[in-house]
Parts: structure tokens; C-alpha cells; sequence
């Protein structure tokens, strides 16, 4: 989508009606929208896939837009070879996105999902989010994004060979982690995960149902004191 060497005839929405759009196999694309798309535009759009468009510049989905899916549902991401990050450093100000579900897979260059400071909106509605066989990845996300994670109920973070940690340090003073309805943590395959969050063992999950890690030999998943209403079910190998 291109606004700049075409303008749309008196600002008519593009794709008003879609509501799927899966972006394969396209080697050469090097951005999904160039310039701004009249409002309305993709404003049913609730599922998004790029799938092996190796050269995509950073960053993959920029504020221009973002701020038209507005009930974009499922976000997936794999196969982009050349990306440092997903999201851009713009707030949102007002925009609202439903965003439920993100999966980001082979993103080889990757080193941040968002590039802080980033638009929050965002995630503010993310219920699920899996990370695989992103091998730049030191940290999932940071602290100041985690305290927008109010919906997130499962987290998966597989075969991620540089991770650390699932919260990087934030601008803001670390006060308390709580992810409220966190029930699933998945985790396999992270060589170099010690810890949750650097200097900070306290992270409430009230809702945590079970927690998975395999082959995180790093990982000291027995000091944890999650705070769980329920009996969690921990599973180690």
C-alpha cells in the first residue's frame, strides 16, 4: 500500500471490508505501507500474517499502519530475516488496538519487540504471546511494557538461544512485577535464562496454573514464589 505516489480518490478507505491478510513469500518487499492511509481503512481487519518476507525494514509494522487496526485480533511474524524490532518508538496517544494474540517465529536479527518508548495501546488487550527461534533476543520484554500485560494469560518462549531474561530493565523504578492473569508459562530450549527479571525475584502471578521449562539448565524455577491462588504445577527436564 502506497498513499504517496497515489492518493486516494477523496481519502477513500482502502480495504474497508478485509478481515484476513496473510503477506508470503514475497522476498523482495521492503515495507507493508508507505505513507497515510485514510482513516477507515483495514479498520475490520482481524488477522494479519507475513510469512518468509525476508527483507522488511524496520520497523515491521510502523505507526502509520498500526493506528488503522483497530481490531486486529491475531498478529503472527515469521521468516523476516533483516528486522531488528517489530514495533516503532510512536505513542498511540487515544487509539485503541484489540490486539489478542502475538506470534513472532524465526525473526533472526531480532534484538527488541518494542522499541522503547513505544505506543502502549498496543497490548493492552494481548492474551497470549509465543516468541520462537529469535536467537538475538536477550529479553522478552521490558518492565515498563510488563505493566501493561494486565490480559496476558499464557506466555510461550521457545529455542531462543541469547535470552537472559523474560523482563528487561525500564526507564521506570521496579516497584513490584504483577502479571494478574497470567495461568501458563511455557518455556523450552533457553540456554542462557537465569532469571525472570535482573536484581528482582518478586513477580506476582495470582492466576498461574502451571509452569513449564525444559532444557533451561539456568533457569532456578524452585526459588520462585509466584503468589498463585492456585497449586501451581511446575515441570522441569
Amino acid at each position: 500500500m502506497d498513499t504517496t505516489t497515489r492518493v486516494p480518490i477523496a481519502n477513500k478507505p482502502m480495504f474497508e471490508n478485509l478481515k484476513v491478510l496473510h503477506v508470503m513469500d514475497l522476498k523482495n518487499l521492503k515495507e507493508l505501507c508507505v505513507g497515510e492511509l485514510p482513516h477507515g481503512s483495514l479498520g475490520n481487519l482481524r488477522s494479519l500474517v507475513v510469512h518468509t518476507c525476508w527483507n522488511l525494514l524496520n520497523p515491521l509494522l510502523p505507526s502509520n499502519l498500526l493506528k488503522r487496526l483497530q481490531n486486529l485480533k491475531t498478529l503472527a511474524i515469521q521468516g523476516v530475516t533483516c528486522a531488528e524490532y517489530v514495533f516503532g518508538s510512536e505513542d498511540f496517544g487515544q487509539e485503541q488496538i484489540e490486539l489478542e494474540k502475538l506470534r513472532l517465529w524465526g525473526l533472526e536479527q531480532l534484538e527488541n519487540i518494542w522499541r522503547d518508548p513505544t505506543g502502549y495501546a498496543i497490548i493492552r488487550n494481548l492474551r497470549c504471546l509465543e516468541v520462537s527461534r529469535c536467537d538475538k533476543l536477550k529479553y522478552v520484554f521490558t518492565y515498563d511494557v510488563s505493566q501493561c500485560l494486565l490480559q496476558l494469560e499464557k506466555l510461550n518462549v521457545n529455542w531462543c538461544g541469547c535470552l537472559e531474561m523474560i523482563i528487561g530493565p525500564g526507564d521506570g523504578t521496579v516497584k513490584k512485577i504483577v502479571l494478574p492473569k497470567l495461568r501458563i508459562f511455557n518455556f523450552f530450549g533457553l540456554p542462557q535464562l537465569t532469571s525472570f527479571y535482573i536484581g528482582n525475584d518478586e513477580i506476582e502471578c495470582p492466576s498461574l496454573e502451571a509452569l513449564t521449562a525444559f532444557q533451561c539448565p539456568q533457569f532456578p524455577t524452585s526459588t520462585y514464589n509466584f503468589h498463585s491462588r492456585n497449586r501451581v504445577k511446575i515441570v522441569t527436564g
